[in-house]
């Protein structure tokens, strides 16, 4: 059997580097410095402003290139690089700024009804990359294209195109509506302030015209193909995958002729050189054109909408598209480079900067020695490894750009469990140096956390306390709930120690590291951690479904160190009440059993209302709730570390790196020329 590419909850930045794109029967060539281009026109004497801005992009695990259009999401996806490149091509209603914060940018405005069940929103006039207008049925397309539901009999079938945070946009939106050439309205199925947050920043606008001439092309040799002999090409490919010891180079001489017959895209092998070494993953390959073929076949027996949607991900114009975005693809060479060109009709206004030149390098430390040699000029790392090499270097600048995910130690709440009292919480808090815990633990890649939401966010409350470490008041703490020292230096009430087992991921290093610091921190008041380490997908699977038992014992877990991921709007179910997990909700995301009616009430209230403002100061009162009940102990946000040419600005002043968009506005960035 096969799967198909899909969403999944990958962290996607605006522009980020975290991924990789493979290169056809060797390594990925790292480019010589003669082979990039300079960044400033050869003209004497040197211009103010390059002309192009170089990003390196290094290979991480993260599959295939992808395609440039919406089956890429910009919030979370496969195709990581892909993403990061759809920033500059693309546009949407809405856009977030450095903070996340959604603001108009296709649209002047969108307005909630009474009701909060019609979004209405008026577009500018502004024009696609091929100088076609864009129109209010251009968005009520995208968007109804969008929600078509696409499910086929695959073990990972993509459910819908995009995914925006919001799961599939059906979920929540009812229909669309065209009220006039310049006006769209968005029928929902509930108020839902995370579709003005997510889905209206986080869908680009096709042009209806492109797709459905790029589907009517492939569909008129798909029809010549015929569905059974497509369906027959997947099964072959199916089968074969299926055995224990595939004959993937097998499959591919005809997998690879049947899906150039389609007319769909047929993926350069250049992009699936991802095994160790840079060798080709052929099981990979022959797994993605199995997809085409089984989606081409499901959509020659389908109608309009579902018949565009089941091929979008694989039409042509994924390697040509035609966006609403300051920037269109003017050449691309898998596994090495791709270039964009500024649009100058953009309705934001000529780009500043007139070329971006993504440089694909073989992995993030010669990404890194790329910046610091003066070979590109921006790059994103995952790892703090090749980092240090970049901050003492006269002509780099560095940020710590946060994502919405965090590692946390979750505790179990529910009665008759240890930490069901407030007091031991808190004494786990103040009893170890979070900050000293998490340098040691990442080497660097991390910002520590008090909260859900990362510093940099709209909504990030700047007033939560952050206490640093008092064993002295650490010890009070579970004095007062009734505990006393005992000569092993645990404390111990009516014959029970203190004591419980943390459980990690023993394929995260930094995550078993700080749990085994943690562990030693806290023995100092009287608390015995012990850390036990296994795998998630198999002995610790358990302490994430009900009965959230631990592998070992098969009793209760009491915690459970683990990375929380949520969307870049911050609204999480793991500490409403109604998502506790329990027989009737097995796999309920609130596995410690918290519960406060004011958090549900908060919650509610986010996500229903949709002036910023409001609520972003219901978002904080949520944060100060859950930092006085502290139902997890927060450890650290995971980052991107950002390195970029000590002349990159915007044209409007400087960047913050430490921003968690620093970069989202790519059409004002300018590379200012070093000056002696």
């Amino acid at each position: 059997m096969f799967t198909v590419a899909r969403q999944m909850p990958r962290l996607l930045a605006v522009v980020t580097a975290l991924c990789a794109l493979a290169a056809a029967c060797s390594p990925a060539p790292t480019p010589s410095a003669t082979s990039l281009p300079s960044p400033y026109a050869s003209a004497s004497p040197a211009p103010a402003v390059a002309d192009t801005i170089r990003v390196a992009l290094p290979v991480c695990d993260c599959g295939p290139f992808g395609p440039l259009d919406n089956a890429t999401s910009p919030v979370a996806d496969d195709y990581v690089r892909a993403g990061a490149i759809n920033n500059f091509l693309h546009d949407a209603l809405y856009r977030w700024d450095a903070h996340v914060r959604p603001t108009p940018s296709l649209a002047s405005s969108c307005e909630p009804s009474g009701d909060g069940l019609i979004i209405t929103c008026k577009l500018i006039q502004a024009v696609f990359s091929n100088g076609q207008p864009i129109t209010a049925g251009d968005v009520a397309f995208t968007y109804r294209l969008m929600s078509v539901h696409t499910p086929i009999d695959l073990p990972a079938g993509r459910p819908c195109v995009t995914d925006v945070g919001l799961g599939c946009l059906s979920d929540v939106l009812d229909s669309t509506e065209v009220v006039d050439p310049l006006t769209v309205a968005f029928h929902l199925k509930r108020p839902d302030a995370q579709f003005v947050a997510l889905a209206l920043p986080g869908v680009w606008i096709d042009s209806e015209a492109v797709v459905r001439a790029a589907f009517q092309d492939a569909r008129s040799k798909l029809a010549l193909v015929g569905a059974k002999a497509l369906q027959e090409g997947a099964d072959r490919v199916s089968k074969e995958l299926g055995t224990d010891q595939p004959n993937c180079l097998g499959l591919l001489p005809d997998a690879s002729q049947l899906v150039a017959r389609t007319g769909l895209f047929l993926p350069d092998r250049a992009e699936y050189n991802t095994l160790t070494g840079s060798a080709f993953d052929a099981c990979s390959y022959a797994n993605t054109l199995g997809g085409e073929l089984t989606m081409a076949a499901a959509s020659l027996g389908a109608k309009d909408l579902t018949a565009i949607a089941l091929v979008y991900p694989a039409l042509m114009l994924g390697r040509a598209p035609v966006g609403a975005g300051p920037y269109k693809v003017t050449a691309f060479k898998p596994n090495e480079r791709l270039e964009v060109t500024a649009v100058d009709s953009y309705h934001g206004g000529p780009p500043k900067t007139r070329h971006y030149v993504f440089l694909f390098y073989p992995d993030e430390t010669s990404a890194a020695k790329a910046v610091a040699d003066g070979g590109a000029d921006w790059v994103e790392l995952q790892s703090s490894g090749p980092f240090p090499g970049l901050t003492d270097q006269a002509r780099v600048r560095i940020g710590r750009a946060p994502n919405p995910a965090y590692l946390s130690l979750l505790y179990n709440v529910r009665r008759g469990r240890i930490f069901s009292d407030v007091r031991l919480r808190r004494a786990m808090e103040l009893c170890i140096d979070k900050p000293a815990i998490a340098a040691a633990a990442t080497g660097g890649n991390y910002i520590v956390s008090y909260g859900e939401v990362p510093p940099g966010f709209w909504m990030y409350d700047d007033a939560l306390p952050q206490p640093g470490r008092d064993v002295g008041a650490a010890k009070r703490e579970i004095q007062s709930s009734g505990w006393q020292l005992g000569s092993d230096g645990v404390y111990q009430k009516a014959g029970q120690r203190l004591t419980a087992a943390i459980y990690a991921r023993i394929d995260d290093t930094e995550r078993v590291k700080f749990a085994q610091i943690l562990a030693i921190q806290v023995k100092a008041c009287g608390i015995d951690i012990r850390v036990v380490q296994g795998d998630f997908r198999g002995r610790l699977r358990s302490l994430a479904v009900w009965p959230n038992i631990t592998p070992d014992t098969k009793r209760p877990f009491d915690l459970n160190l683990f990375v929380w991921v949520s969307s870049w709007d911050i609204v999480t179910p793991r500490f409403q009440s109604d998502d506790i997990s329990r027989q009737g909700n097995p796999d309920g995301t609130n596995a410690g059993g918290f519960s406060d009616p004011r958090i549900d009430t908060l919650l509610r209230q986010i996500e229903s209302e949709y002036d910023v403002d409001r609520r972003g100061d219901l978002f904080r009162q949520y944060q100060e709730l859950i930092a006085q009940d502290q139902p997890v102990l927060f450890a650290y946000f995971r980052v991107r570390l950002v390195a970029v040419a000590s002349g990159l600005a915007s044209a409007d002043g400087p960047l913050d790196l430490n921003q968690p968009f620093w970069g989202s506005r790519p059409e004002r960035i300018v590379l200012r020329a070093a000056t002696a």
